[in-house]
């Protein structure tokens, strides 16, 4: 699953993906370990349900709770709200 998500933040391609039991279509910026040692994600959705209902907007989600995930090959632009170095890190695996 690492080798998919850092694919496709190297060459910016937009995933897909099931988490928390919605589907998801996320743009991924980063790859890290949290501060708990869980490998986590930093993305922004583009489409897709949440527990929030918040459909778009930056997400942080947990690798070990993506259930489904799928490169779409649909380029995507850096946010312009990216920082890197997330803070919510304390090792980054892969990023923009």
């Amino acid at each position: 699953m690492n080798s998919t998500i850092c694919n496709a933040i190297k060459n910016k391609q937009e995933l897909e993906l099931t988490y928390h039991g919605y589907r998801r279509q996320v743009q991924p910026h980063a790859l890290g370990i949290n501060d708990h040692e869980d490998e986590v994600l930093r993305c922004y959705q583009t489409k897709g349900g949440s527990e929030s209902s918040n459909q778009s907007g930056w997400k942080l989600l947990l690798i070990k709770e993506i259930s489904f995930l799928s490169n779409l090959n649909v380029g995507f632009l850096t946010h312009p709200q990216y920082k890197r170095n997330d803070k919510s890190m304390k090792q980054v695996i892969c990023e923009i």
